[in-house]
């Protein structure tokens, strides 16, 4: 698989054009050349948002073997980009999963409320139905931790692999 770059104000179909080497292309071979990409690179198909110089994969496909030869991209640039990637992903996903547990304790701390506790105490259906929700919410809880856990070692495992490949590559 060669990679290439996104260009300015390019779109997938010049994207296309450009990297399978496409002269005056049929709309069947263009919408092969397109769909090969938006596959390898699904970020493509909302190629607007898609920041100038992003590397792009470009998959082997039969019938469409031409191409510009890889553009000039260090490993340690695509491992950058690569990094730079996962670290958003990283914090995104703690950021999702502290609110998902401080949520959780807030739903707690509202059920210990005088208010809830009131209405509980006047209700035998609610009454009956808090052991339950008590435990939906130590579940919760308990769940955001294991996930949080679980995203810990994915990502140390994720930055090793990385680490790897750009050693195979020959970057730094």
């Amino acid at each position: 698989m060669r990679l290439t770059t996104t260009q300015h104000a390019e779109t997938v179909e010049q994207l296309a054009t450009r990297v399978y080497s496409l002269e005056k292309p049929s709309a069947a071979e263009l919408k092969k050349a397109t769909t090969a990409l938006t596959e390898a690179n699904p970020f493509l198909r909302k190629l607007e948002d898609v920041p100038e110089g992003t590397v792009v994969a470009v998959p082997e496909h039969e019938g469409l073997e031409g191409g510009e030869a890889p553009a000039p991209i260090v490993a340690g640039l695509a491992a950058d980009q690569l990094r730079g990637a996962i670290v958003l992903l990283d914090r995104h996903l703690t950021d999702g999963l502290d609110t998902e547990t401080s949520d959780a304790k807030e739903t707690a701390k509202l059920t210990r409320s005088s208010q809830i506790k009131a209405l509980v105490a006047d209700s035998p259906e609610l009454k009956a139905g808090m052991p339950k929700l008590t435990q939906a919410i130590e579940e919760r809880v308990e769940d955001a931790r294991t996930l949080r856990a679980y995203q810990k070692d994915v990502f140390a495992q994720v930055a090793t692999d990385l680490e790897q490949l750009v050693n195979t590559l020959g970057g730094t």
